[in-house]
């Protein structure tokens, strides 16, 4: 747990900088005593520390009670993952790079990989699009049990078909959940891995329920994962609409990666 700690550490430090320095404010110097600094320069920057923290503590707080490394992983952490089952067990060298389409989308995905805390702490999204059959449900399966292996997030990976799914079976009132508890799991997951977004047919409702997902994630910087078979363009015309699209592929916070090799189903 100690080198997990370590990588949080340094992809922040990495990222945004130190902040105190000789125990001063980095920016006003002012004294702080590890206390974080009011000023407006040390703002812009504080909330992320913030958050930084409260998760090296909440992993800290499992050494506390004893629980080892491995424990975590297997009966907190990666049970609540629920990705396909034919890809549990594999990792980011199961993808097979046979052409330089497949080595530039591997490549894309590791270095999201490479920088999960930052990419946490920001609410960085990543959208994988392209042709059937490519790889991008697998790579998607590798990266989210990947995040919730080795840097102990919480991670949650749903076909979009299965989610509307699970809100139509919370209509039933002799389920146990209420439609808001299913939404909560969702929207508030660490990593939220949406496969085949464009799998459903876009009517209002499901346009309302993609908007709230999306919306409350992007309020609270929380990074969403999609996979499309259409461009973002696509999707904004033809399936959902700016106001979700704008969101989720934001140039600014969202990193998109095009799979134009060949579907390997048909053998291409």
């Amino acid at each position: 747990m100690e080198k997990i700690i370590e990588t949080y550490e340094k992809q922040v430090f990495e990222k945004f900088g130190k902040r105190i320095i000789d125990g001063k404010c980095a920016f006003c110097g002012k004294e702080l005593n590890n206390d974080f600094c009011d000023c407006s320069e040390a703002a812009l920057i504080n909330r992320f520390y913030k958050r930084a923290w409260a998760k090296v503590r909440e992993i800290e707080e499992y050494k506390i009670i004893n629980v080892n490394l491995k424990e975590i992983q297997n009966e907190y952490i990666l049970p609540l993952v629920h990705t396909p089952k034919k890809f549990e067990g594999m990792e980011f060298k199961h993808y097979i790079t046979e052409n330089e389409s497949q080595k530039r989308v591997l490549n894309g995905v590791l270095e999201y990989y490479k920088k999960a805390v930052c990419h946490y702490l920001t609410g960085m999204n990543l959208i994988l699009f392209g042709n059937y059959g490519t790889g991008k449900t697998m790579l998607m399966s590798i990266l989210c049990r990947a995040l919730a292996k080795d840097y102990l997030f919480n991670c949650r990976f749903v076909n979009v078909v299965d989610l509307m799914n699970d809100i139509k079976d919370s209509f039933n009132t002799a389920t146990k959940k209420t439609t808001k508890e299913v939404l909560d799991n969702y929207c508030k997951s660490e990593f939220l891995f949406l496969d085949d977004i464009d799998k459903i047919k876009p009517t209002d409702y499901a346009k309302e329920v993609i908007y709230s997902l999306v919306n409350y994630r992007t309020e609270h910087e929380l990074p969403t994962i999609i996979s499309a078979n259409h461009t973002p363009e696509e999707l904004d015309l033809n399936y959902f609409d700016e106001a979700i699209v704008s969101r989720l592929a934001d140039i600014d916070n969202s990193k998109i990666i095009q799979f134009s090799h060949n579907n390997k189903r048909l053998g291409g």
